[in-house]
């Protein structure tokens, strides 16, 4: 996983100063774009290089295949990388999508409505002073420490996103976990709840929660996001096997993400997959 430090800035970008990775047609105008490079000869490029040519074994004792191909295309055209910043995807479940239009908080932030969602999960099977006692002690479950370690870590409290949204539907191929399913915290809160209790509170909070993909941006784009959207473009052009090295992470590590850098809150209709 690569991790990002995200700045800071009070202005909007424009919408074609983005690398944005939404799906195929977008990442190809916004890489057309920022590279300044027109489409038309972006495809022909990307289509001409051979898989072979960046994924043999001669080619990949010098770089991985992102690398090799970002470098072909540099010898091909004379790209000048160019952006006002990146998009990414924050991919949640959520009772209050409209909650994100103050941005995205560290998990120290949200912690507490979380609990609150719980406990409406857990009303029926506890009583109040058995709650109390379980928020305070994780009912001594063995990964009570996961939780645990976590808080003591800000740097370990997010906000995250994914350069692909595509991610989002596919966490299998990409290697991530289902946040559209449930957010790490709430799996590890909940499977202490079952642990102690013998409760499924989680299908009774994804009963009252929706998937959501955030879309946020933060100024600049890394060499990195570059890369990796080119190598996924290629992948795509070419009808390659996606894998987790298409994919980018951002990490605030406990730096929240402003409501001015919060593009679109995209609430999604339960096994959506595109």
């Amino acid at each position: 996983m690569t991790l990002l430090h995200p700045a800071r800035t009070g202005q909007q970008p424009e919408k074609e100063a983005l690398l944005d990775c939404r799906d195929l047609p977008t990442a190809l105008q916004s890489l057309s774009s920022g590279l300044q490079i027109p489409r038309a000869v972006l495809l022909d490029i990307l289509q001409d290089i051979a898989p072979r040519q960046i994924h043999s074994r001669k080619s990949l004792q010098f770089a991985p295949p992102d690398e090799a191909l970002w470098s072909e295309l540099k010898r091909r055209y004379p790209i000048r990388p160019w952006s006002q910043g990146t998009c990414w995807h924050h991919l949640t479940r959520t009772a209050d999508p409209a909650g994100y239009s103050r941005g995205l908080l560290p998990l120290g932030q949200v912690l507490p409505e979380l609990w609150e969602v719980l406990e409406r999960c857990a009303r029926p099977h506890v009583n109040p002073r058995a709650w109390s006692t379980f928020q305070r002690t994780l009912g001594h479950h063995h990964l009570r420490w996961l939780h645990e370690q976590k808080m003591q870590d800000r740097t370990q409290w997010g906000p995250s996103g994914m350069l692909l949204r595509e991610a989002a539907f596919q966490p299998g191929v990409y290697g991530n976990p289902d946040f559209l399913q449930a957010p790490e915290t709430v799996l590890d809160l909940c499977r202490c709840f079952q642990g102690t209790y013998g409760v499924d509170v989680l299908a009774t909070y994804r009963q009252i929660t929706r998937p959501c993909v955030v879309k946020f941006w933060t100024p600049g784009t890394s060499k990195a996001a570059w890369v990796k959207a080119v190598y996924w473009v290629y992948g795509q052009v070419q009808g390659l096997e996606m894998t987790p090295a298409h994919n980018l992470h951002f990490d605030g590590r406990g730096a929240a993400i402003s409501p001015a850098q919060v593009l679109q809150i995209e609430v999604l209709q339960e096994g959506a997959d595109c």
